[in-house]
């Protein structure tokens, strides 16, 4: 049996638990390193080719999106 890899994340009080796709946690390993998203999309695509990267690019901006409120600042 295999492992998966899931996102937790929490705005407020809200926690939420999205299973990732095949290459998601490696991209956000990637750009948490500090890597560019073109470096890190470089590296998931040459680790397997399979990857959708649009699907896993989409997840990686959601997820970053509670972050900041609308003016900007942190919540």
């Amino acid at each position: 049996a295999e492992g998966q890899n899931v996102l937790v994340s929490r705005h407020h009080d809200t926690v939420n638990v999205l299973l990732l796709p095949l290459g998601a946690a490696s991209l956000m390993q990637h750009l948490m390193a500090g890597e560019t998203i073109a470096d890190a999309a470089e590296q998931v695509m040459g680790q397997n080719p399979q990857v959708d990267l649009s699907q896993t690019l989409q997840i990686a901006l959601q997820a970053a999106t509670p972050l900041f409120s609308r003016n900007g600042e942190k919540p």
